[in-house]
């Protein structure tokens, strides 16, 4: 029978430091997986593939429901699609995170004056 063999204190080192490269690398914080999907999102947009950029946009504010230019990409992917209820919501809540974000304000006044609604549309350029 064979003698089992222990590894070397330099061995273990090794693998614990290999093991912590492995556990620290996936350690992606919320924020950085969510601007992951929405770079994604953008390459998708560009290559004109929308159904699959509105699933990464819709993963990136899964994980940061507080990711205003998500919220405004997802918005005009679905104004493009006709879901103006979609378009809508997100384009206000873009604007809730982002009270600066002039463009939301601008697009979501135009989707209120089409839908007749002048109260809101200017309550969204002030």
């Amino acid at each position: 029978m064979a003698a089992l063999k222990l590894p070397t204190p330099k061995r273990i080192q090794m693998i614990a430091a290999a093991l912590l490269f492995v556990l620290l690398a996936g350690c992606d914080s919320v924020e950085e997986r969510a601007q992951r999907h929405y770079e994604k999102a953008l390459e998708l947009i560009e290559r004109g593939q929308a159904g699959k950029a509105i699933i990464e946009l819709r993963n990136a504010i899964d994980l940061n429901d507080q990711f205003a230019p998500a919220r405004f990409e997802i918005a005009k992917l679905h104004e493009m699609e006709r879901n103006i209820s979609g378009a809508i919501g997100n384009y206000l809540k873009a604007i809730e995170i982002n009270p600066h974000h002039v463009e939301a304000r601008i697009r979501a006044a135009n989707i209120f004056i089409m839908a007749n609604e002048l109260e809101r549309a200017e309550s969204n350029l002030d």
